[in-house]
């Protein structure tokens, strides 16, 4: 979903501090940054800090997009509908300690049909790299 964000940003840099889809990154980022803190956690402690930490910024974030009004069939647009589409995924981390934030290892690898464990749940879409 980060990528999704990031290939909405502005290609002026002048036109990043007003941009809706610089938001949306920051959002993303603040989830990564997390994420990287909880890294050495056991499972349990991870769960419980993805609750107390994670949960309010993708809440915000969530909140951020219902009131996200871009253009129609823009890169924004697209990025929020499939967001706010998926969000039931992008919400699997914050319930399983043992699933990652990023899909970057799934989507790399030589999976045949990564439409499989999108309907799995297993997966977030949340997208480090950009």
């Amino acid at each position: 979903m980060r990528r999704k964000l990031v290939d909405a940003l502005p290609k002026d840099h002048s036109l990043l501090p007003s941009s809706e889809s610089a938001v949306g990154v920051e959002y993303c980022n603040r989830l990564f940054a997390l994420e990287k803190k909880f890294a050495g956690l056991s499972p349990e402690n991870r769960h419980i800090q993805r609750q107390e930490l994670s949960k309010p910024v993708l809440d915000a974030f969530f909140a951020w997009a219902d009131s996200c009004k871009p253009a129609a069939g823009t890169a924004l647009s697209k990025a929020v509908a499939y967001a706010l589409s998926e969000k039931k995924y992008l919400l699997a981390f914050l319930e399983d300690p043992l699933v990652p934030i990023s899909n970057n290892r799934v989507i790399s690898s030589s999976i045949e049909d990564p439409q499989d464990l999108r309907e799995t749940a297993q997966y977030s879409h949340f997208i480090e790299r950009s």
